[in-house]
């Protein structure tokens, strides 16, 4: 496919982006507003909320650990941002993108085809990327927040790059991932028990041209926008204006008016990411991966689930790449666009639901009690009565 023109900016190349922009003209160029929320509410503090909702006592136990009692019962805790929904084994399991990886598979979740290797073996992955003869994904088997992942990867001198940024963001101890790249959209099924509770798809930053602005102009005014948000204006938008180059744009160029514009390669919210609730549009398919996906890792009842699907309401080529255990709520209680969803309410009406119970007491009976003793005797005289009957009367 030819690179689009604009008239008043330079060629855009076609990338894996595209179902990306697609999505954003489908959806955020109708009637779907920006959601300019005053909630400043964050991950904690939705659940600490919910449980007060619920008339449970939180008592914090240090800066990090809190426990939430019912009637003097704790029914469960939190520690930073994970709650005790969450086993030791889970989060130790999930911490590991390869572990994790290998439960998925093994669960029959699908997951991207790819190997790791160790931070010394450089030569053999590059290897390995050549015979792919594909584009492909590098990461840090313990990368978090999208730190060290470089996308689309398509020759050597990218993946000399993108090994590089990779180790960076690394311990020695930990290996290297080459996954092939999935064209998609980035999903978030946030999954609670045995089913998902909300899911969000999560976008680059962008802007939309309106024929007359320069880059540098809309990425200006979006960020006056997004400040009206009360969760989004502590994560500033980040251009990355190298990544734009690679793509024919300068901060001086004008897109065409409606042109969707990717400001960066990630769809990290604290990179100027936004996200779209999609709860009622993620299909039963999909949903039924997310959840076969938590419950392949063991002990892990709460989860952000990411996927890269072609779309919410199709499970064609979908994956499964990571399961988070301190998924951010926030995400689905201050959406950018579309209708808040109340995961801490659901994270804690399944606490409740999880949570021991002492044993009922047994009713009191009523009438008089009577000895052992006298039990005894009682026996004795109706086995005597049975085995000697009195005489019937005449008639």
């Amino acid at each position: 496919m030819p690179p689009r023109t604009s008239a008043k900016g330079p060629p855009v190349p076609t990338t894996t982006l595209d179902p990306i922009i697609s999505f954003i003209h489908a959806r955020l160029n109708g009637d779907l507003p920006f959601n300019k929320s005053s909630v400043a509410g964050n991950h904690r503090g939705f659940i600490i909320h919910a449980a007060k909702q619920r008339n449970l006592t939180v008592k914090s136990l240090s800066q990090d650990h809190c426990a939430f009692f019912d009637q003097g019962i704790a029914v469960g805790g939190m520690y930073k941002m994970v709650t005790s929904l969450v086993s030791h084994p889970a989060i130790s399991a999930t911490n590991s993108k390869p572990m994790t990886k290998q439960l998925l598979a093994k669960a029959g979740v699908p997951v991207p085809a790819g190997r790791s290797f160790s931070q010394n073996h450089f030569d053999e992955a590059a290897e390995y990327f050549q015979q792919q003869q594909k584009p492909m994904v590098i990461k840090p088997a313990n990368g978090r927040a999208g730190d060290g992942i470089t996308t689309n990867v398509s020759d050597l001198a990218q993946f000399d790059r993108a090994w590089s940024r990779a180790v960076e963001a690394s311990t020695s101890k930990h290996k290297i991932m080459l996954e092939a790249h999935v064209t998609g959209l980035d999903v978030r099924a946030f999954v609670v028990g045995d089913r998902v509770v909300a899911a969000a798809t999560r976008l680059p930053a962008f802007v939309q041209g309106n024929g007359q602005d320069s880059l540098v102009d809309l990425v200006e005014a979006k960020s006056s926008v997004r400040a009206e948000n009360a969760y989004l204006r502590k994560m500033p938008i980040q251009v990355d204006y190298g990544w734009l180059a690679g793509r024919g744009w300068k901060a001086t160029a004008v897109p065409e008016d409606g042109e969707i514009v990717l400001l960066n390669g990630t769809v990290n919210i604290h990179q100027g990411g936004e996200h779209v609730d999609i709860t009622h549009e993620l299909s039963p398919e999909l949903q039924q991966i997310a959840v076969r996906a938590a419950q392949a890792i063991p002990g892990l009842t709460v989860a952000g689930i990411a996927l890269l699907v072609a779309s919410p309401d199709s499970v064609h080529n979908a994956v499964v790449l990571e399961a988070n255990t301190s998924a951010n709520i926030s995400v689905h209680h201050v959406p950018a666009y579309g209708q808040p969803v109340d995961v801490g309410g659901a994270i804690i009406d399944e606490m409740l639901r999880r949570a021991p119970r002492p044993p009922a007491k047994e009713p009191k009976r009523k009438g008089r009690k009577i000895s052992i003793l006298a039990r005894a005797q009682r026996l004795t005289n109706r086995l005597s009565q049975s085995l000697d009957p009195s005489p019937r009367a005449a008639f």
